[in-house]
């Protein structure tokens, strides 16, 4: 009676432990697949943040050109309108 008692109350043990451990592994496969979107949203708006940058960049290059070229026309018709009115 003591050794079935014993033998029943280890395999709820067992039970348990089993349980607990799908339940684990359950659990770490849904972190490591919420793990990997993590991953791939961080890579994607890391992506996005280069990408922003680089136009920016660009922008500013584009920018900095076009003032120049205002500021060479505005000499230039400067200079024209000066040889003019001698």
């Amino acid at each position: 009676m003591i050794k079935e008692k014993f033998t029943k109350q280890v395999q709820e043990m067992l039970n348990v432990f089993e349980l607990m451990e799908s339940e684990v592994d359950e659990t770490s496969k849904k972190h490591e697949i919420l793990q990997n979107k993590i991953d791939h949203l961080l890579e994607a708006t890391l992506a996005n943040e280069v990408r922003n940058c680089v136009v920016h960049s660009v922008e500013q290059i584009e920018n900095e050109k076009l003032r120049e070229e205002i500021e060479k026309i505005s000499n230039d018709s400067k200079d024209f309108q000066a040889t003019l009115l001698k």
